[in-house]
């Protein structure tokens, strides 16, 4: 009797509501460019930024008095305050990727070692290059032209 009053009481779902029950919708927190995801928390969001490791980001967060199992979606107002206070004191993203790339191209002009070696795309810290030279091509990317 009661099972012929069941599948009219059950909700029809749709394929977009469907899809939309499977995936959570994820909300974010847009700091200095970068998207820093809601459900993540605040060290693993943090290292979402070129430049911050895991070190560094547990060293903000505890300058900032921010527990490591916090996530991003509690930080108060305040608090992101002062956190895009400190990551704009910091040499991070573009400014880093600029400043690496300054170095390494004055590495070339003065015509070191570590210049020819990372004008060449070989490895630069003393690896050997029978097996490591395949990985050190990929990752040393420089225009050699200059």
């Amino acid at each position: 009797m009661f099972r012929s009053l069941l599948p009219s009481l059950r909700p029809t779902l749709t394929a977009t509501t469907a899809a939309a029950a499977t995936q959570p919708q994820h909300r974010s927190l847009h700091l200095l460019g970068t998207h820093l995801l809601d459900h993540k928390t605040v060290p693993i969001a943090l290292t979402s930024f070129y430049g911050i490791g895991h070190h560094t980001a547990a060293q903000i967060c505890a300058k900032l008095m921010i527990h490591r199992t916090c996530k991003v979606q509690d930080l108060s107002e305040y608090k992101i305050n002062d956190l895009s206070k400190v990551l704009t004191d910091m040499t991070i993203e573009s400014d880093l990727i600029r400043k690496m790339q300054a170095s390494i191209m004055r590495l070339r002009t003065i015509g070191t070692y570590r210049g020819k070696r990372h004008a060449a795309g070989l490895p630069v810290r003393g690896q050997r290059t029978n097996n490591n030279i395949k990985t050190a091509k990929k990752l040393n990317r420089v225009d050699r032209r200059r």
